[in-house]
């Protein structure tokens, strides 16, 4: 259009073609904007003004991944440049892979970076479909908004990785937990979270590709309570109701009592009641003694708890006087003559060191859901106890 202030100084004259550029000019404005010009309708240019304010800055995207390329929506005409400030909105229309390029309107490819200017988008950090804001600065075009999943960066430096906090209420203090990533990596990872929790004492897994998961533990031991004896007359532990093996480890037990035996009983009712009766146990094992060359065989039948000790080569409750061991149930949750395990050692009364091995069994066809550990006489005056199950 023609420059029209300096065709009217009051001498030169106006030729009818360059005044009606003015109106032209007013005309292609209208129409560009998608409007059928009319002359009774007298704010067709105020509408127009309001379209390229309200998307005059959107584009279609007719690109490949990576390589966006942004086309004016209809008529509307596009900048003749890039200008250091140029903002541009458009519908994704393939998810990035990385590093990216835009071309607006045919006026070159440039470099899409985030919002410091520098770095290149990850992967996926422009998906499709999702609306993107892009802005010049000049060099490149940053992306100022993404409809799209929040991508929190924790940048490391020359000395040490990217690192995330979370600190506590501060009415508690300044402490925090935090997750730090390795100093090398070798290859970008991403790892997926479960969508729910898990169930108690289940373990985080992945499944080789990055999508973690809760399950629950399998052929491995899996620790349920530990108890600390203090003077005390029992060591119950209920619950046994679905695994597979159980087993109680027990070390730097001794009792008040001197001159006494650790013993064992069972429960079929959830420890309300455990079994006493003088005909439910049967028990055999083996004594090792190392003032004996030889070994002995110890065995009861038909006895009313199941015997940890030998009654000749008692515990006392001296210095070091003390036993440790373990005890293993086999499928206590079948209603079948219960079958136990046990190795246990200690020094007796006589300074010699006892070592016994055997079994012992339930002497009725029922199922087994707790245990007591107790003194022949006396309490248990110290000790610790630790029940473990074997997950199937």
């Amino acid at each position: 259009m023609q420059n029209i202030p300096t065709k009217v100084d009051g001498v030169s004259t106006l030729p009818a073609a360059e005044f009606n550029q003015i109106p032209a000019e007013l005309e292609t404005a209208i129409t560009d904007t998608g409007q059928t010009l009319s002359g009774g309708i007298l704010d067709q240019v105020s509408k127009a003004m309001a379209t390229y304010a309200g998307g005059g800055d959107f584009y279609t995207d007719s690109g490949v991944a990576d390589a966006y390329v942004l086309t004016v929506v209809g008529s509307k005409k596009a900048p003749t440049a890039y200008f250091n400030g140029m903002s541009v909105r458009f519908l994704i229309g393939n998810v990035n892979t990385g590093a990216s390029t835009v071309n607006v309107a045919t006026l070159g490819v440039k470099n899409i970076k985030l919002a410091d200017g520098t770095t290149d988008p990850e992967p996926g950090q422009l998906p499709a479909s999702a609306e993107s804001t892009l802005t010049f600065d000049g060099t490149n075009f940053r992306i100022t908004s993404v409809a799209a999943p929040l991508i929190i960066r924790a940048l490391g430096n020359a000395t040490q990785p990217g690192e995330m906090r979370w600190l506590e209420d501060t009415d508690n203090g300044v402490n925090y937990i935090g997750f730090k990533a390795p100093a090398l990596v070798a290859a970008n990872a991403v790892f997926e979270l479960p969508a729910v929790d898990g169930a108690a004492n289940e373990f985080l897994q992945t499944n080789g590709s990055k999508v973690l998961s809760f399950a629950a533990q399998t052929g491995a031991w899996k620790k349920i309570q530990s108890q600390t004896a203090s003077a005390s007359a029992t060591i119950d532990f209920t619950g046994l109701t679905t695994g597979v093996i159980y087993s109680v480890v027990f070390h730097g037990v001794a009792p008040t009592t001197d001159n006494t035996t650790p013993r064992l009983r069972t429960s079929t009712d959830g420890g309300s009641s455990f079994d006493s009766g003088a005909s439910d146990y049967d028990r055999a094992a083996n004594l090792g003694r190392s003032g004996s060359p030889t070994a002995g065989i110890n065995g009861e039948t038909a006895a009313p708890e199941i015997n940890l000790g030998n009654s000749v080569f008692s515990l006392g409750n001296a210095a070091n006087e003390f036993c440790s061991g373990e005890i293993r149930i086999f499928k206590p949750s079948e209603a079948n003559f219960t079958q136990i395990d046990f190795e246990v050692q200690y020094h007796s009364l006589s300074t010699e060191l006892i070592i016994l091995r055997g079994s012992a069994s339930r002497r009725s066809a029922a199922d087994v859901d707790a245990i007591r550990f107790l003194i022949s006489s006396g309490t248990i005056a110290v000790g610790v106890f630790t029940l473990y199950e074997l997950i199937a």
